[in-house]
């Protein structure tokens, strides 16, 4: 994100060019010309063939219901309009250098306009994963940081750095996992019973008033502080820290 805002920045603030003042300037005048045309033609071809595979691949994984999918439900069209930019490029300078069309600016007036939105569609592609898996993380995290605290500071020993430069999504499973290694250790010094789990629906409410108030209900287990099937340990640790801060809002107990 950074290496992109910079890019954009820096493009920005360049000054102009003279004879580029409108962006194609050197193109109108030279590109049908002998050895100019071979050239773009060439530099053209690459990025034509390179952004049909990238499309039909991208297209195949588009998924409403990721945020990798929905970014390339942007990235996709984004490529096709840079690959329709640079299949126009090749063939009017094809055309114009045959002799088969004159030459003509507006190719690269609708181009131009092309290339902005083709590059600003892959750029949106390429961050959106990364922008909506921090803010999910970020969301999943305020959910359960207070159920975090209070467990760390009891249990110290289960506090442990994340590796340097993991994501967003990493540390938060970091810290949802020294929750569930806090709650272990919680169980077996209080002695928790073993035995069938409560249902999942009970479970949070019951969790959340044992570490409020140390009561403990008798069909409260070891097995009940584990996930449920089909839910991570993220997902579970979230919904306890759900839990705990709606028993602390409704002042079960005053923490101290």
């Amino acid at each position: 994100m950074l290496t992109a805002g910079g890019s954009v920045a820096f493009f920005l603030t360049a000054p102009e060019v003279p004879e580029q003042r409108d962006g194609y300037t050197f193109d109108d005048l030279y590109a049908h010309t002998s050895g100019y045309a071979e050239a773009s033609i060439i530099a053209m071809l690459y990025p034509f063939l390179l952004c049909i595979a990238v499309t039909i691949v991208t297209a195949r994984h588009v998924d409403i219901r990721t945020a990798t999918g929905r970014g390339l439900m942007v990235l996709c069209p984004g490529v096709l309009v840079l690959t329709v930019y640079a299949g126009m490029r090749i063939i009017y300078v094809l055309a114009a250098h045959t002799g088969a069309i004159d030459p003509t600016p507006r190719v690269f007036d609708i181009t131009q306009v092309l290339a902005l939105i083709g590059v600003l569609m892959v750029a949106i592609g390429v961050l959106w994963p990364t922008i909506a898996h921090w803010v999910a993380a970020r969301r999943a995290l305020r959910d359960f940081l207070e159920l975090h605290r209070a467990l760390t500071a009891h249990w110290t020993g289960v506090v442990r750095p994340s590796w340097e430069g993991s994501s967003a999504t990493d540390r938060v499973a970091d810290r949802a996992a020294e929750v569930m290694d806090a709650l272990s250790v919680a169980s077996r010094a209080e002695g928790l019973p073993d035995g069938d789990p409560l249902p999942k629906e009970k479970a949070p409410v019951a969790i959340a008033e044992w570490i409020l108030t140390g009561f403990t209900r008798e069909e409260l287990t070891k097995s009940t502080l584990g996930a449920p099937e089909g839910l991570s340990d993220v997902e579970w640790v979230r919904t306890l820290g759900v839990a705990f801060n709606t028993a602390r809002q409704e002042e079960l107990v005053v923490p101290e």
